[in-house]
């Protein structure tokens, strides 16, 4: 499966006009952070993202069980040795549903009843592997200030300071300005796990 077209994404990052955040044009792209594969991701809106590696998928009595990520979903909806349709998660009991556009709901138990997180999905290698980019937030910065706010999907304000180099950007303990993590350009220093699913 190729990455989801241009359209999916937009409707994926949704939001309205007013709400959307202006960005640094210099954060928008896709970040690594020391020792991790995850690719964290700020597009032009200002939507972050964070996409996990393809994993080996695998299915079992003939599509009624999943295996994927080293952990087992059984089937609720939907039918054959396809990820689309929806899946509950054995040990956490979290419900995942994958629509045939290439979006994805995940919704997951909490102290205050349920979270529902959206994304993007694809297959790699054949097949055999998935990898997903889950929504998390909208950032907005200002420059001449070196601040940055992350809005949540699930309403929390973040606020951190910011500062720009050479080969990436740092994020800041706004009180006190301690450095909390680096991101570095993930083409830079390995290859995009979803490029690769796109060839």
């Amino acid at each position: 499966m190729s990455y989801p077209s241009d359209q999916t994404q937009r409707r994926i990052t949704f939001m309205p006009v007013k709400a959307r955040r202006r960005v640094d044009p210099d954060l928008i792209g896709q970040w690594r952070l020391p020792g991790q594969p995850q690719i964290y991701e700020i597009t032009g809106d200002g939507a972050y993202h964070i996409s996990e590696p393809a994993a080996q998928l695998r299915f079992e009595d003939g599509g009624a069980g999943l295996v994927w990520q080293d952990h087992r979903y059984f089937r609720m909806s939907g039918r054959g040795e396809t990820p689309v349709g929806a899946w509950r998660e054995v040990t956490s009991r979290d419900v995942w549903i994958f629509d045939a556009d290439g979006t994805y709901t995940v919704k997951s138990a909490c102290v205050e009843g349920w979270r529902t997180f959206s994304g993007i999905w694809g297959l790699a290698e054949g097949n055999q592997q998935m990898w997903v980019r889950e929504m998390r937030a909208f950032v907005k910065s200002d420059q001449d200030a070196g601040a940055l706010t992350m809005l949540t999907v699930h309403g929390h304000r973040l606020h951190y300071g910011y500062h720009k180099s050479q080969d990436g950007w740092s994020l800041r303990d706004v009180s006190n300005g301690r450095t909390l993590t680096r991101f570095r350009n993930a083409r830079s220093s390995q290859m995009d796990p979803m490029a690769t699913a796109a060839q």
